[in-house]
């Protein structure tokens, strides 16, 4: 059985500050000349949820949080101070659009946040509980990733 904390260890411990092979292609030159590279980010640690994990996650009775059985990312911790933080995100929500595109993977919302501007206000759709809610979520700079 894979429930949401197995997923967690295998996608969130990341935080997305890994860089996509071909984004570190496109920006190798820049660094190479000693260019600072702008990352946006939000500050969350999240995973792919599914309506089956969802459910194996409740039916647990260790589980850390309840989550709604949809397709999207859920959010396994907001980190203090950030962006995400800001936009009263919380864990155990789950975004399942950006700016008016579904979101079904960690991996697709980590790729709409690296394509946005920091300083950008994204619009998302979240799923709290029962409860559907929109909210901006304005990026900010990644720094000190290191």
């Amino acid at each position: 059985m894979i429930g949401i904390n197995t997923a967690i260890r295998a996608d969130a411990m990341g935080i997305g500050f890994a860089i996509p092979v071909n984004k570190a292609k496109a920006i190798e030159a820049r660094l190479a000349k000693g260019e600072k590279i702008i990352h946006p980010y939000l500050g969350v640690q999240m995973t792919t949820l599914t309506p089956e994990l969802a459910r194996q996650n409740n039916t647990d009775p260790n589980s850390a949080f309840m989550v709604p059985e949809v397709n999207g990312v859920v959010v396994v911790r907001v980190l203090p101070n950030t962006p995400a933080e800001r936009a009263g995100l919380r864990r155990g929500d789950v975004i399942t659009e950006i700016d008016g595109l579904a979101v079904t993977t960690a991996d697709q919302l980590q790729q709409l946040v690296e394509e946005s501007q920091v300083g950008q206000a994204l619009k998302a759709q979240v799923q709290r509980g029962n409860q559907a809610r929109q909210l901006t979520i304005k990026t900010a700079e990644l720094e000190n990733a290191a």
